[in-house]
């Protein structure tokens, strides 16, 4: 029974890895799912928007999020500092830190045109 048990288990992790690598594979492949129905509409069904317009939102957000990370990966700085702008980037997208490094980077760019 126990082997049974261990070879499920097996099993199941194997095609989890599978599935977790095949998605890494295709990222602009992935489909973007928003819930057709949220909490909230419940009580206020006026204030929310359409799932359509929360995926487009959602589009946006992650356009901007991939900018911005391509705009950290060509600054000079050091690594250690970079992989912090990073995380900031995605845990924190609105740290006092991640804004003002792209802040200097944009000042930079409007000085240059």
């Amino acid at each position: 029974m126990k082997k049974i048990a261990h070879s499920l288990c097996c099993l199941a992790v194997a095609l989890w890895s599978i599935d977790v690598a095949h998605a890494q594979e295709n990222p602009d492949k992935q489909e973007l799912k928003v819930k057709k129905r949220t909490l909230m509409e419940q009580f206020e069904p006026e204030m929310i928007l359409t799932p359509e317009k929360r995926l487009e939102l959602k589009q946006d957000r992650l356009t901007t999020l991939r900018r911005n990370k391509r705009i950290l990966d060509t600054l000079s700085i050091s690594e250690r500092r970079r992989k912090a702008l990073i995380r900031d980037l995605v845990q924190k997208p609105h740290s006092d830190r991640l804004n003002k490094t792209l802040a200097e980077v944009e000042y930079e760019e409007d000085l240059q045109e």
